[in-house]
This record gives structure tokens, sequence and C-alpha cells, in this order.
């Protein structure tokens, strides 16, 4: 995990704690369907784009030879 990843985790906790002491919050029904929308919106694509870079980046030409095809 890197210190960006921890950073994006913090981030997401701070965002839970302020969705739950949100005087429109009611009950923790309601805190999980907001909680769970607004993070995948916003935090999603990070955690989405950082696996694909990593997947990409697992050798030097990519994960396929573009020069062998995929056969």
């Amino acid at each position: 995990m890197s210190l960006w990843d921890a950073l994006a985790v913090l981030l997401i906790i701070g965002l839970g704690v302020l969705l739950w002491r949100q005087k429109e919050t009611n009950g923790w029904v309601d805190w999980l369907i907001k909680f769970v929308i607004i993070t995948s919106l916003i935090f999603g694509p990070y955690f989405f784009w950082d696996d694909i870079a990593s997947y990409w980046s697992s050798s030097s030409s990519g994960p396929v030879d573009l020069q062998q095809g995929w056969w």
C-alpha cells in the first residue's frame, strides 16, 4: 500500500464520519447507501486505474506482446 492509497483510505473514513454526523442522515441504512454511492463515485476511479496501471507495467512491453499477437 502506497502513501497515496493510505491517504485515500483516510479520506474515505473521514467522509464516512462526515456523512454520519449530517442531520439529513436517517439511520445506518441511509448512511450506508449514501456512503457507498459517494465513495464509489469519488474514489472508485482512483483504485481502478491504480490496478490497471500496475497490470500494464508488469512487463516492459505490457501484458500482451503486440509483435507476437494474441495466440
